[in-house]
């Protein structure tokens, strides 16, 4: 039954771009949407990244200086 059931859905697949058939408008608007939100969203999340590379290197570099300046008044 199932092997039947596997059958029927693979042969209503399309094989090829042609049995397709073109686009209408409606899902050409739909996708350009899309595509413009997802590039809206990964332009804020490139500049999320970067922000929190900044930090971690202000991090870093504040944490070095310190340890730099602990050493520097343990000597006297």
């Amino acid at each position: 039954m199932k092997e039947r059931i596997v059958a029927e859905t693979v042969a209503s697949f399309p094989k090829s771009l042609t049995e397709v058939g073109p686009q209408s408008a409606v899902g050409v608007n739909a996708t350009g949407g899309a595509a413009a939100v997802l590039e809206n969203v990964n332009a804020r999340i490139g500049r999320y990244r970067w922000t929190i590379c900044a930090l971690l290197f202000f991090a870093a570099t504040i944490n070095y200086v310190d340890r730099q300046v602990i050493g520097i008044l343990s000597r006297h």
